[in-house]
């Protein structure tokens, strides 16, 4: 009776271990491939500061003066809409929200996104050509005014947040 009880004693301890090891693999998980992709595919559009926004380029500038032409904004009316569209893909710490209150302003009841005369865009990724480095981070093809550099690549860095996976660092390429 004893030897029975050692054995079921046994057993029951060695199914509770093999639940805790199959919690603890599904806590620690590879970014899937299709949330690399959008990821990629919005920093991609942060890189050259238009984080989300849609306008209509063929109108032309919606208003300009002597610094800048400024652009209407057709899906966010706020710059605070624009920042929470941002961190559903975006951590809150990696977030630069002075960048997104340096590129847009609220007139009037519009969003206007602000284009002055500097590099937009000058540097950016390929979000179509990248591999991982590891379960949290990929490698990216590095652009420079949309032309791949060659065997140059930046680093971006992911964390899930709650379920959904964000991007939480962003590296350049050494050199840039």
């Amino acid at each position: 009776m004893i030897h029975f009880k050692k054995i079921c004693v046994l057993l029951i301890a060695l199914f509770l271990f093999s639940l805790s090891a199959c919690s603890n693999s599904q806590t620690v998980s590879k970014i899937p491939e299709k949330d690399v992709d959008s990821l990629l595919a919005v920093y991609s559009d942060v890189l050259v500061e238009r984080f989300g926004a849609e306008l209509d380029i063929m109108s032309g500038p919606y208003k300009t003066d002597e610094n800048a032409g400024y652009w209407l904004v057709t899906n966010f009316k706020t710059v605070e809409e624009v920042k929470n569209h941002m961190l559903k893909f975006i951590t809150a710490s990696f977030l630069d929200s002075k960048l997104i209150e340096e590129d847009f302003i609220e007139d009037d009841g519009n969003l206007l996104m602000v284009r002055g005369s500097r590099g937009y865009g000058y540097y950016g990724i390929d979000p179509k050509v990248w591999e991982y480095i590891d379960d949290t981070s990929v490698k990216v093809q590095f652009t420079i005014l949309d032309v791949p550099v060659e065997g140059t690549y930046c680093t971006l860095t992911f964390k899930n947040e709650n379920g959904s996976w964000k991007i939480c660092g962003f590296e350049l390429p050494e050199g840039y």
